[in-house]
C-alpha cells in the first residue's frame, strides 16, 4: 500500500512542478521553438510584402516569383543581405538573413538611395519608377565572393556566404 500511495505523491509533485515552471515563464521557450518552426527555414525562398515598418514574409517555391532566399537563421547577415525577425508577442524569435534569390537574365528595380525599400523583380523592359533603376543580372557565382565582373558590371560579393552575382544596366 505504500507504494501506491508513494507513486501518487510522485505524481502530485511532478504536476505542481510542472505549473510552477510554466508560471515562472520557463515554458516561454516553447512558443520560440513553434514560432521557429513557423518560420521559413534556411535556403527556402520567399517573397516579401508590405510595409518596411512591418514587412511579411511568406514561403514561396523558389523562382520567378520570389526574390530572397533564407541565408541564415542566425541574424549574422552581410551587408548584401536584408535582416528581418520573426516575432511572437512582441518578442525577438528567429533573425533571419534573406539574399537575393535572382538568376542570370532577370532584372530588379533597386533604389540605392533609400536601404528601407526592397528589390523587386521586374520586366528588363521596364521603365524605372522615380529614384530607382533597372539592373540585369549578368552572371551568380554560389562558390566565391570573388566574380569577376565586365567593365560595365557592378560585382555584388556576399563574402559571409561567399556567394556573388554581377548587374549591369539595362537598355531601358
Amino acid at each position: 500500500m505504500n507504494k501506491k500511495l508513494g507513486g501518487g505523491i510522485l505524481a502530485v509533485i511532478v504536476a505542481i512542478g510542472i505549473k510552477i515552471a510554466i508560471g515562472l515563464g520557463l515554458g516561454s521557450g516553447i512558443g520560440f521553438l513553434s514560432e521557429k518552426a513557423k518560420a521559413p527555414d534556411v535556403g527556402d525562398c520567399v517573397v516579401v510584402t508590405g510595409p518596411s515598418s512591418s514587412p511579411e514574409v511568406k514561403k514561396k517555391a523558389c523562382g520567378s516569383e520570389t526574390l530572397w532566399k533564407v541565408a541564415s537563421d542566425d541574424g549574422k547577415c552581410d551587408e548584401l543581405e536584408v535582416s528581418y525577425t520573426v516575432t511572437v508577442t512582441g518578442a525577438k524569435a528567429v533573425n533571419l538573413c534573406l539574399e537575393e534569390d535572382a538568376a542570370v537574365g532577370e532584372c530588379l528595380q533597386i533604389n540605392p538611395d533609400d536601404p528601407n525599400v526592397l528589390d523587386k523583380q521586374v520586366a528588363c523592359t521596364a521603365a524605372p519608377a522615380a529614384g530607382t533603376f533597372v539592373v540585369k543580372v549578368t552572371k551568380v557565382d554560389t562558390t566565391t565572393a570573388d566574380l569577376k565582373c565586365g567593365k560595365r558590371e557592378l560585382p555584388l560579393p556576399n563574402k559571409t556566404r561567399h556567394t556573388s552575382m554581377c548587374i549591369g544596366r539595362t537598355s531601358a
